[in-house]
């Protein structure tokens, strides 16, 4: 498999009003400078609700990949070596949680996003990956349909984080299975789990292109919720 973090410059397909499709999608990763630069002359469109809020007409997904362990203590526990933050059609691979701090305050700074207008981010299985991201947000409300399984969660930037698993009812790879128009490569777990990665572990090509995939698939569950597959 090629390297799919590449140095060329974005490509956009463009709707007939002139504006960017939130259903393209690019099977490679930006660059750190291309996804921030994409960022920064996206133009977004706004619907607003009864609520006096404002939500994004915006496709923005994050996964993160974990490496599970014991302990000195004999307790299971896992850390993020890598995430996916997607906007739209376009991809970032980051390595770190000051990245992935970076990448969400930009959204916040640049289209001025709080509890009144706000971007929903699609996470799925937010039960799992909650854990990775309640101590490195500050949360105005979460909102749980059990114990330690949350249906949505909104901090105070105005990110509002909503479990796609819970949403779609279907796991990544029968969300693909369910996709007629928007078709996705079918999602192979066959990385070795047994292999403790981390922040600075290099990443091949193949664990690069499981999390392209599985970016793909989480566009999927986006527009399987909105029925529009």
């Amino acid at each position: 498999m090629k390297d799919i973090t590449n140095n060329k410059k974005p490509q956009t397909t463009k709707t007939k009003n002139g504006k960017t499709s939130i259903f393209d999608l690019r099977h490679e990763f930006d660059t750190r400078e291309q996804f921030i630069d994409y960022i920064h002359n996206l133009s977004l469109e706004w619907i607003k609700t009864n609520k006096k809020v404002e939500y994004a007409n915006v496709s923005a997904t994050i996964d993160i990949e974990s490496s599970s362990f014991l302990d000195t203590n004999g307790n299971k526990t896992a850390i993020m070596y890598c995430f996916t933050f997607g906007i739209n059609g376009h991809s970032y691979l980051g390595r770190t949680y000051d990245d992935l701090l970076f990448m969400t305050q930009l959204l916040v700074d640049i289209f001025e996003l709080n509890f009144y207008r706000r971007i929903i981010v699609f996470v799925h299985n937010l039960a799992y990956e909650f854990q990775f991201f309640y101590k490195h947000f500050t949360w105005e409300r979460i909102f749980a349909i059990k114990e330690r399984t949350p249906l949505t969660a909104l901090t105070t930037g105005g990110i509002e984080l909503r479990c796609s698993f819970l949403l779609s009812g279907y796991s990544l790879a029968k969300t693909g299975e369910h996709l007629q128009k928007y078709k996705v490569k079918k999602l192979k777990g066959d990385l070795n789990y047994e292999l403790l990665r981390h922040s600075k572990t290099p990443l091949t090509d193949t664990e690069k292109g499981y999390a392209s995939d599985k970016f793909s698939h989480h566009r999927g569950a986006f527009i399987f919720i909105f029925c529009l597959a």
